[in-house]
Order: structure tokens, then C-alpha cells, then sequence
């Protein structure tokens, strides 16, 4: 029997001594890979590194109908995970998630911080990295941050705890000090 539709799953690719939530991205494939095979599409697997371009022929030789995008990184970072929307939405194909334009705008979180700011939504206060002047948190309906406090220092660009550790939560008794 023909099968529904061919698709591609994709995901970045990942060492084999990576940490265990990183190899999380291979079972989310392999469970998204068996349910689709289920349903009768012809599935591939492939990974994406920052060599864009063998990404670009390994997708032409898939030919896929679709594209089911688990990308969250590229290169070791999550800010770069939107090239491999771009290069989809370049070769037009369609696929799930975000799309790229999204990705950029959303990935930074001081970025996407000005924007919610600016739009009027409630997010809590916080400091641009090395700001010595005033907390750009005032324009959020939190207002500055409160000191003395305890504050969680995140990475900019890494989603979700990427990269936090217990240090990462930090008492200050003012601005400099955190």
C-alpha cells in the first residue's frame, strides 16, 4: 500500500556523551517516527547540524510533503535553531512549529521581554546584562526589581532551564551587586 505521505522528522544532532536531557530529542523522534509509521506515512529521520547546506541536499533527496521539526538547536545553541526554519521555509516546505521570523523574535528573552513590555503584558522586572543605569523592567506593569531580593539569573538565549544551575538563583542586596 502506497504510504499517506512521505515526512521527514528533523532534529539537531546530538553527541552520543551528551547530557540526558539532550538525548530527549531522540526519543521524541523515534516516538513521533513509530505513531506516523502507525498511521501509514513513510518516515525519515535526519539531523541538522550548521552544515545547512547537506541539510538542504538531504532534504531534496527525502522529497517529504512535510517537514515535523523537533529543532531546538543548532551548533550547541538555541539561538541559531531558527536557520533550520529558514532553510524549510526557503526550499518552502512546509513544516510544524514556529516559523523562523518567530523564533528570532521569541529565542532572546530580553527581546521578547520588550515586546510583551511594549504590548502592554505583565512580565516580571529585569536587568540587561551589564546596565548600570536603570533596569529596563520599568516599562514592565511589575516595575523595577526590589531590592535587597533574590533573582534568577537565566542565559539569554537557551530555552527553557538550558544551562541554569542552582548558582543560577542569587541574592543582591542592589543592582551592582547582581
Amino acid at each position: 500500500q502506497k504510504p499517506r505521505m512521505r515526512v521527514t522528522i528533523l532534529h539537531q544532532a546530538v553527541d552520543q556523551d551528551a547530557a540526558e536531557d539532550e538525548k530527549d530529542v531522540l526519543v521524541q523522534a523515534a516516538s513521533v517516527a513509530e505513531s506516523l509509521r502507525r498511521l501509514g506515512h513513510a518516515v525519515e529521520v535526519v539531523s541538522a547540524t550548521l552544515d545547512l547546506d547537506r541539510l538542504r541536499r538531504e532534504l531534496v533527496a527525502a522529497r517529504p510533503d512535510c517537514v515535523f521539526s523537533l529543532v531546538e538547536s543548532l551548533g550547541g545553541t538555541d539561538s541559531l535553531a531558527h536557520l533550520a526554519a529558514f532553510l524549510l521555509e526557503s526550499m518552502k516546505l512546509p513544516y510544524t512549529g514556529a516559523p523562523a521570523a518567530a523564533l528570532v523574535l521569541s529565542n532572546n528573552k530580553l527581546r521578547a521581554k520588550r515586546w510583551m513590555a511594549a504590548a502592554g503584558l505583565p512580565t516580571p522586572p529585569w536587568l540587561e546584562p551589564g546596565a548600570t543605569a536603570s533596569p529596563l523592567g520599568r516599562a514592565s506593569q511589575a516595575g523595577r526589581p526590589q531590592f535587597p531580593g533574590i533573582f534568577i539569573i537565566k542565559p539569554l538565549e537557551e530555552h527553557a532551564s538550558q544551562g541554569m544551575t542552582d548558582e543560577a538563583v542569587a541574592a543582591a542586596a542592589g543592582q551592582e551587586q547582581l
